[in-house]
């Protein structure tokens, strides 16, 4: 019987659990998004969005990226020489509306 019941634990606890992906945004095409937007948009909590190295821009009047207040990871693959997010000197970079995850 303590086995059972340790088995039924077990297998709660994972089910509870998902495992993080990691979402590829290429804007040369190649990977599975071409906007960091839409990388974000498809995120879920703990997921990480790696950008390939290009130049990230948007039609938003106001912003590049919106974070949604979502607590993911984006990362550049190669750093920041290569990897651009350009708000083209009339719009906000990055928007985070909600603060850092750590934030009420």
């Amino acid at each position: 019987m303590r086995y059972i019941c340790t088995s039924i634990v077990i297998t709660l606890a994972l089910a509870g659990t998902s495992l993080a992906d990691t979402l590829h945004v290429d804007d040369d095409g190649t990977a599975t998004f071409n906007t960091i937007q839409d990388a974000i948009d498809a995120a879920h909590i703990g997921d990480t969005v790696l950008v390939w190295p290009g130049t990230y821009t948007s039609a938003h009047p106001n912003h590049v990226i919106d974070t949604k207040g979502k607590d993911i990871v984006i990362q550049s693959k190669s750093g920041a020489a290569v990897t651009i997010i350009d708000g083209q000197g009339v719009r906000r970079g990055i928007y985070c509306p909600h603060g850092d995850a750590g934030e009420p």
